[in-house]
C-alpha cells in the first residue's frame, strides 16, 4: 500500500517566504528567535495572528531588500 504524505502545516507561510527575496533564518531573526525554533513553529498548523506577524515580517524585510539591490 502507497501511504500518501499529508499537505505540510503552513504551506502558505512557507511558499510566501520562497517566492520572497529573503530566507528563512532571516525572517527567525527579524521576530527574535533562533531559525532552529521557527522552523519547528512551521511544522505544526499556525493560528492566524503568527501567520500575520510572520507574513508582516516577509512583507517588511522584502522592501529591505528590493531598496538595498
Amino acid at each position: 500500500m502507497i501511504k500518501r504524505r499529508k499537505q505540510r502545516a503552513n504551506a502558505d507561510i512557507r511558499q510566501l517566504i520562497k517566492q520572497s527575496p529573503v530566507f528563512t533564518y532571516e525572517v527567525a531573526e527579524a521576530m527574535n528567535m533562533q531559525a532552529a525554533t521557527f522552523c519547528m513553529w512551521l511544522q505544526h498548523e499556525l493560528d492566524d495572528g503568527d501567520k500575520q506577524r510572520i507574513k508582516a515580517t516577509v512583507e517588511k524585510l522584502s522592501k529591505v531588500v528590493v531598496m538595498n539591490e
